[in-house]
């Protein structure tokens, strides 16, 4: 059965974001106050929805199944790009170079399909599809994207075209506006839910699992290692790796986007010895790691339990990116656990004193 088989996936994508939502990558955290009375929190793997009659997990099955199939009907490009992702566990491979081509040929105009386009074409330089000309006109209709600028540096990284990569890196962190595409693809996703999709969180665990959050920095490890290994020797390269690590850390709407620009700054002040920039950077990871240990909470094992919640999660997620979520979200839960019999997940309940965790009256040891 589906949540059967992907169980053991969901807890991982439900960690990775409870971990994610006090990475020490996020500073605008340091606004958070926090929390100054116990709040209820749940162990996930209590949820009815893993342990339920077998019918909840048929149901399961089938949403999942409808929503594959609401996805490849859709005709509108973004949908055929997402269609691309999840048959592929939302990643675009170099197998979907000649599909990508036509739509980039069909809407020019859909930012999605030009990033994805170059992201795929990276995989596979010698593609026919992905000659050094092809994308000059793709790029100048998203000049104003600095993903955009950021994907075609990736792809010449691959090209072994250093001067190109630098230029399409400044063009990146001087471009207009930082997009993406993290809300777009969500509510790609969101709009193929089926109607009877038995768990609002679901929607979210699709959100995690098949949109791509790294646009404009999809191949970090390239990047990085781009800038760690010419940084040193050439100050052109430096200067726009640090500038379009900027830029990403700014400018992306997601967690791994961020931390991923704040990492591609660091290798560069690293490399080049400048140990202000390096300890400003370390400073503020630092802060925030002390900051992020003043609380911890298992919000989405919360959700688990309270679709409300989960429904607040998966609309916050699309409207305004996972970033400022977290925020939304952390007052959404402190506002509900200010009433005392707000008690979604008795009776496993589950609370938090700082700086404990607390089952009852007997503290919890993990």
């Amino acid at each position: 059965m589906f949540w059967t088989r992907h169980r053991s996936n969901i807890a991982l994508a439900l960690w990775v974001l409870v971990v994610a939502l006090f990475t020490p990558s996020v500073f605008y955290l340091y606004s958070l106050e926090p929390p100054e009375s116990d709040f209820p929190l749940c162990y996930p793997e209590y949820n009815p929805v893993y342990y339920n009659e077998e019918t909840a997990e048929e149901e399961a099955e089938l949403a999942d199944a409808q929503f594959r199939i609401n996805l490849a009907g859709a005709t509108d490009p973004e949908s055929q790009v997402m269609n691309l992702l999840v048959s592929n566990n939302g990643r675009i491979s170099a197998d979907s170079i000649p599909s990508l081509a036509t739509l980039s040929e069909q809407f020019p105009d859909s930012g999605l399909v030009a990033a994805e386009y170059l992201i795929a074409c990276s995989k596979d330089i010698s593609h026919t599809a992905c000659s050094p000309g092809t994308f000059e006109n793709v790029v100048q209709s998203h000049a104003d994207n600095g993903a955009i600028w950021g994907s075609l540096a990736l792809l010449n990284i691959e090209r072994e075209d250093i001067e190109g990569a630098v230029t399409a890196l400044q063009q990146g962190a001087q471009a207009f506006g930082f997009d993406d595409y993290y809300s777009t693809q969500l509510r790609v996703l969101d709009a193929a839910a089926p109607d009877n999709d038995p768990l609002a969180v679901g929607s979210v665990f699709r959100f995690f699992r098949y949109a791509d959050p790294t646009i404009g920095v999809s191949s970090a490890q390239v990047l990085t290692q781009f800038c760690l290994d010419n940084s040193a020797d050439d100050t052109a390269v430096a200067e726009a790796c640090a500038a379009y690590g900027e830029r990403v850390a700014d400018g992306s709407g997601n967690l791994l986007g961020k931390g991923l620009g704040i990492a591609t700054q660091e290798v560069v002040f690293n490399a080049t010895g400048d140990t202000e920039q390096s300890a400003r950077v370390q400073a503020e990871t630092e802060a925030q790691r002390n900051y992020r240990n003043q609380f911890r909470g298992n919000f989405v094992g919360l959700m688990t339990y309270d679709q409300s919640l989960a429904v607040f999660w998966r609309d916050s997620l699309i409207e305004y990116g996972e970033v400022e979520t977290i925020e939304r979200l952390y007052r959404e839960v402190m506002s509900r656990s200010a009433d005392p019999d707000y008690q979604p997940c008795d009776p496993s309940r589950l609370r938090f004193a700082f700086p404990y965790f607390y089952m009852g009256d007997e503290r919890v040891s993990w």
